[in-house]
């Protein structure tokens, strides 16, 4: 086995602001959609198709753009016929897997579809299979998209209030709905309709909208499948707007900053031409907001206590800084966000456009400069310990290495490739491993 490189990718995110009209330094506005985006876009994907992990994977991965897909964990069911493909989406390139359930039951098969005494199981048992997939330490807050689109099914409202508690499953979600999405569209009944597609691309940016899609299958060897040209030109489209004025994200994320940009507020604590404290503040009253939301709710549904740190994806602000700084940082409770924002200057007042979590605490910003040095070179280990030349074993390799530091931006995640050459990755296309420095793989037999 040869060495493999195990590069560490230090990626600084520079975003420009706006200016904020007539704004004292530390004025602050959270922004609609992240990165001040002028909409945003989700692609989901129905039941883990073999043509989702075939051809929409590689080339969405392509384009740099990620998505939904609603899994079925069942050991007999579509996931399992591309195993590989799925472990490696959600901690590798950023995709949410959606729960499915287990069997896909709906009525009449069985009949009645899930029930209180299935639907623990069916729900709760593939919530436990898709945390073992996500990147350790992140937020277990997931989405439900049941069979046959909740009809045809049994649950009483008591039931999805304990299956989203015990779950961490978005409550909205088991009641059919998705908050704040302005239209859901099915991407099958459109077929080869590529102008129709596009137009939702250009729809979301000309009116701030947040649209999604669903597949089912993709290309021609699959059941109420899209017309691969038009699934193409939608993604192409998507990719020309995602680097300026479209956030495409997955459903989970895009509801958790909608989520957090409606409970909550942001207030200056202090304001120097040093530093400059924010924080914020929860405007969240349960019984009013769900009832908002859900203003059709079944009878006896009831409120689950609000677990802040399930929503963890950082809110965008746009912050009013002094006009003699060129950088800015971040941190929230004493700890450094480990970035650099730049300053965007203009005639009489200077704006950053930065980000931070409302859980975590007080935000610190503070004028920065450009980091512009590199990371320690680690040292790349064959094996479990000390370095080796072979391994009795035919399906599975280990590599490690030595901690890799940075003074200035600390070492956010590793990222490595596994293959026979020298630089090569026919054993593992490259894929984050975290801050850990070992990692063990194979194919199978």
């Amino acid at each position: 086995m040869k060495k493999t490189n195990f590069p560490c990718c230090i990626i600084l995110l520079v975003l420009f602001a706006t200016q904020i009209a007539n704004a004292a330094v530390g004025d602050s506005r959270i922004c609609k959609w992240k990165g001040d985006k002028r909409g945003a876009f989700s692609l989901g994907y129905d039941d883990g198709l073999i043509s989702h992990a075939d051809l929409a994977v590689p080339a969405m991965i392509s384009r740099g753009l990620t998505g939904t897909f609603y899994i079925i964990a069942g050991h007999n069911r579509p996931m399992h016929n591309r195993k590989t493909t799925w472990e490696v989406l959600s901690s590798g390139y950023g995709f949410q897997l959606g729960n499915h359930t287990i069997n896909h039951y709906y009525n009449p098969n069985p009949a009645g579809g899930m029930s209180d005494t299935n639907a623990e199981y069916e729900i709760g048992e593939c919530a436990r299979i898709i945390w073992g997939l996500i990147t350790p330490g992140t937020s277990k807050l997931n989405i439900v998209s049941c069979p046959a689109d909740w009809g045809g099914q049994s649950i009483s409202a008591a039931k999805k209030n304990e299956i989203s508690i015990n779950y961490s499953i978005a409550r909205e979600s088991l009641f059919g709905n998705y908050p704040g999405m302005d239209n859901l569209y099915g991407a099958a009944d459109e077929r080869g309709n590529t102008s129709n597609m596009n137009s939702w691309v250009t729809d979301a940016v000309n009116n701030s909208k947040w649209n999604a899609v669903y597949f089912h299958g993709i290309g021609p060897a699959e059941f109420i499948t899209t017309n691969l040209s038009a699934y193409y030109s939608l993604l192409d489209a998507l990719a020309a707007a995602k680097d300026t004025t479209l956030w495409v994200a997955t459903y989970i994320d895009v509801y958790k900053y909608l989520y957090e940009r409606n409970i909550y507020t942001i207030s200056t604590v202090s304001a120097s031409t040093s530093s400059i404290t924010l924080v914020f503040v929860s405007t969240y009253n349960p019984t009013l907001y769900h009832a908002a939301l859900q203003p059709t709710i079944v009878a006896g549904y009831t409120v689950p206590p609000f677990d802040a740190t399930l929503y963890d994806i950082p809110l965008t602000l746009v912050t009013e800084v002094p006009q003699s700084w060129s950088y800015c940082k971040v941190s929230q409770n004493g700890v450094d966000a480990k970035k650099i924002y730049q300053v965007n200057v203009w005639a009489s007042s200077a704006t950053a456009m930065i980000e931070a979590v409302p859980y975590l605490g007080n935000i610190t910003v503070t004028p920065s400069a450009m980091d512009y040095s590199l990371p320690s070179t680690p040292l790349v280990r064959d094996g479990t310990g000390a370095d080796v030349d072979t391994i009795n074993e035919l399906n599975t390799i280990s590599a490690n290495w030595t901690s890799s530091a940075d003074a200035d931006s600390g070492i956010a995640k590793y990222w490595y490739k596994v293959g026979t050459t020298a630089g090569g990755k026919d054993i593992l296309d490259w894929i984050d491993n975290g801050t850990f420095t070992y990692v063990t793989t194979g194919r199978g037999a």
